[in-house]
């Protein structure tokens, strides 16, 4: 298997993601929760990334120009003209990546505030696990579906946390885990992590879910 390039952002692969709604809906067509809970979990506790990495669902939310990103700090994650990854003391960082043929291009970034621990750190060196968990991805045909997130912090017991967009900024919002029941018909899932469970076992848990601007509006039965 070829390796794989780490690459650098382009708007255009940005603009090109699909809406939440079309995201979810094509995850529900292609149902790759197997995938997600055996071929990719295997090579997660093959590499042992699972403390540094997680499974995403690809989507936008919004638009955004040509010369914006879309950075996470806190709890927010709003378009930023980033000019320099060095700003404010701090820097802005790639926190999720799609993969486009042989190569991994980053799509969402975090800052790490200057005199504050790092939040996002660089990608883990682990070249053999990008290319084996691109080439899941090309032979089951999830390319355009399924991504890599930096795993920022573990799930907490009894939490979820759940993303809404107002306009052009995402808010994730802390939970109850029965939050996820309750709105079972609007929730998208949109993370996985890998628990290390007993010895070097680890099980897919769902970390994050996805609302979109009007919850009643998402057109599912």
């Amino acid at each position: 298997m070829a390796a794989t390039i780490v690459d650098t952002y382009r708007p255009a692969e940005y603009q090109a993601l699909p809406h939440l709604d079309n995201a979810f809906d094509t995850f529900l067509e292609r149902s790759p929760q197997h995938i997600i809970e055996e071929k990719m979990m295997e090579v997660f506790r093959k590499h042992q990334v699972y403390n540094e990495l997680a499974v995403c669902l690809i989507h936008r939310h919004f638009d955004m120009a040509d010369n914006e990103k879309l950075v996470e700090f806190g709890a927010l994650s709003t378009p930023w003209v980033v000019r320099d990854e060095n700003m404010m003391g701090g820097s802005v960082k790639p926190r999720s990546w799609i993969f486009r043929g042989g190569r991994m291009i980053p799509y969402e970034f975090g800052f790490n505030e200057w005199g504050q621990t790092e939040v996002y750190k660089d990608l883990p060196n682990k070249p053999e696990f990008y290319t084996e968990f691109n080439a899941i991805l090309q032979a089951e045909g999830l390319s355009e579906l399924l991504g890599l997130t930096l795993l920022t912090e573990r799930k907490k017991e009894g939490i979820v946390k759940v993303e809404k967009t107002f306009g052009r900024a995402n808010i994730v919002f802390t939970q109850p885990d029965s939050w996820s029941e309750e709105n079972a018909k609007e929730a998208v899932p949109a993370q996985w992590e890998y628990a290390p469970g007993i010895g070097d076992f680890v099980v897919p848990v769902k970390k994050m879910l996805c609302i979109s601007g009007c919850i009643c509006h998402r057109g599912l039965p």
